[in-house]
């Protein structure tokens, strides 16, 4: 089963992709865990992507996606260029735009 549940603030707004599906691409930075060695918060770096967005959420994310925290379920999607030497993997989530929410944050 390919499930994935994340969270994570966007690095910047997202870029619209045209074509068959329309798309919009972000990249969420998310802390997680800390590392056993120096106890520093790791934070990776996740590519993501959300197909057929509606009108007003790809306004927000291609307007003011940038810092937005959110939360959301997808499934990878990796993929293999083999033109390469050596074949490196690439890897994003498909997100389930149902699934998706912005968090606001109380201070």
């Amino acid at each position: 089963m390919n499930i994935f549940i994340g969270s994570g603030t966007l690095i910047e707004n997202a870029v619209i992709r045209t074509g068959q599906p329309h798309s919009v691409e972000f990249v969420i930075a998310a802390k997680h865990g800390f590392n056993g060695k120096t106890r520093e918060e790791r934070t990776e770096f996740v590519p993501c992507v959300i197909l057929n967005p509606s009108d007003k959420l790809q306004a927000l994310l291609t307007g003011q996606g940038k810092g937005l925290f959110v939360e959301f379920k997808g499934r990878v999607a990796a993929s293999r260029t083999e033109e390469e030497t050596p074949a490196p993997n690439t890897a994003r989530v498909i997100v389930n735009k149902s699934s998706f929410t912005i968090v606001t944050r109380r201070s």
